[in-house]
């Protein structure tokens, strides 16, 4: 049981599968903003994010709370015209009319990142 819970939680935590559109929606719904890592396969620094930052439980929950997370790769999926960047990992933090609150470019340390989500998540 426990595994089918910690499978529900990543599928929901990795939202490749989802379309921007979608996730604007829900995060309306949910009253989140919305936070898009721009990847790609065999980024280096997207792997050391995921390994080091995004898969820590610390981080997991604060996102969990005030951010639907959407990952786009940048060869693959269809990434909204006003995110113009193509650096990976690139990290928006947008509401769901589509304004940019802010733009992070690169692999912040953890407590960088930590004190990035809580800024903007605070003022949702």
């Amino acid at each position: 049981m426990m595994k089918i819970i910690v499978s529900l939680f990543l599928m929901s935590f990795s939202l490749y599968a989802m379309s921007f559109n979608d996730i604007k929606i829900q995060a309306t719904e949910e009253k989140k903003l919305i936070l898009v890592e721009l990847v790609m396969e065999s980024c280096s620094y997207c792997e050391k994010m995921e390994k080091f930052v995004l898969s820590k439980e610390d981080v997991k929950s604060i996102i969990t709370k005030n951010y639907m997370l959407l990952k786009l790769d940048i060869h693959k999926d269809e990434i909204p015209e006003f995110l113009t960047s193509r650096i990976t990992p690139t990290f928006y933090i947008v509401t769901p009319d589509n304004v940019i609150l802010h733009e992070m470019i690169g692999a912040p340390s953890k407590s960088e990142f930590i004190a990035l989500l809580e800024r903007f998540g605070a003022t949702k």
